[in-house]
C-alpha cells in the first residue's frame, strides 16, 4: 500500500484488535465471559483455532519442499520451505502484511510496510521461481488440514489421517504374508 500515513493508523487499529482478541479469549478461559460455560469454551476454541490457523498457513501445504539434513540450507529451509498464503488486501493491511511471510522468514528485521516491496523484489529475482505463493481461500484452508495431519517420512510428504490408516493397514498385511499369518481387514 502507498499510503504511507495510513500504517500508524494500521498498527493503532490492529493493537485495539490483538488486544480485543486476547482479553476475549483470556475471559474465555476463565469462564467469566459468558454466563454459558459451553459457549466460553466455544468462543476461546474458536479465537485459539484461528490464531493457530494464520501461523499454520504460512508453514505448512501439501505441497511444501522438505529437506533432509545434507540438503538443507538456511535458504532453503527459510525461503523455499516457506510460503506466502495472500489474503484480501484489506485483511492483509490489517495483519500488517505478515501473509507477505516469505520476506519475513529471509529476514525476520524487514518492518511489516516493506514486506510487499521485498516479496516483489525477490519475484523479480532469481529466486523468484523458487517462491511458494497462493491465494487465500476456505477451500485452499479445508485441503490443508484435512491433508497435513502428519509427515510422512518413508515418502518425504505430509500424509492424512487417513492415508495413516491405509499405510497402516498395508504394513499389516504385508508383516502378515511375510510371516505366513492371514489376515483379513
Amino acid at each position: 500500500m502507498e499510503s504511507y500515513w495510513l500504517w500508524p493508523v494500521s498498527w493503532v487499529v490492529t493493537g485495539f484488535v490483538l488486544t480485543s482478541i486476547f482479553v476475549l479469549g483470556h475471559d474465555c478461559g476463565h469462564y467469566s465471559m459468558f454466563r454459558r460455560r459451553w459457549l466460553s469454551t466455544l468462543v476461546a476454541l474458536f479465537l485459539q483455532i484461528w490464531m493457530v490457523s494464520y501461523t499454520y498457513l504460512q508453514h505448512t501445504a501439501a505441497d511444501a519442499k522438505f529437506f533432509t539434513p545434507a540438503e538443507w540450507t538456511p535458504f532453503r529451509g527459510r525461503a523455499i520451505g516457506t510460503l506466502n498464503v495472500l489474503f484480501p488486501r484489506w485483511i492483509s493491511f490489517l495483519h500488517l502484511n505478515i501473509d507477505v511471510h516469505i520476506p519475513h522468514h529471509l529476514s525476520p528485521k524487514i518492518p511489516c510496510y516493506y514486506l510487499r516491496e521485498g516479496n516483489a523484489a525477490l519475484r523479480d529475482s532469481p529466486y523468484g521461481p523458487t517462491m511458494n505463493e497462493r491465494k487465500f481461500s476456505l477451500i485452499y484452508y479445508y485441503r490443508q488440514w484435512r491433508d497435513c495431519n502428519l509427515w510422512d517420512v518413508k515418502n518425504h510428504r505430509f500424509a492424512s489421517f487417513a492415508d495413516a490408516r491405509r499405510f497402516r493397514n498395508e504394513y499389516t498385511n504385508e508383516t502378515s504374508v511375510k510371516s505366513g499369518v492371514a489376515r483379513t481387514v
